[in-house]
């Protein structure tokens, strides 16, 4: 992880962990740290902050983010491939 020395410092006073405990964790350790520490659920929100589009993710400006269950919806209306391998 290429941080400042500073910056660590400033991440773990307000974290509470370490950049490298941060680095190490998975998806789930992430995500029930996050939830301890705000004590609110996860979600993602569709609304579009501009100011996030101004800095330049194609992905949100676009608008081509896609929820789990809009995923797991657009996958089960696809056709099963009936061609034998």
């Amino acid at each position: 992880m290429f941080l400042r020395a500073s910056t660590k410092s400033v991440l773990e006073k307000s974290l509470g962990v370490t950049a490298k405990e941060l680095a190490k964790m998975d998806y789930d350790q992430e995500i029930s740290f996050v939830k301890s520490k705000t004590g609110k659920k996860l979600f993602f929100s569709k609304v579009v902050d501009h100011r996030i589009v101004a800095r330049g993710n194609h992905t949100i400006a676009t608008k081509r983010i896609m929820t789990m269950e809009e995923v797991d919806k657009q996958i089960a209306g696809w056709k099963k491939d009936e061609r034998k391998y």
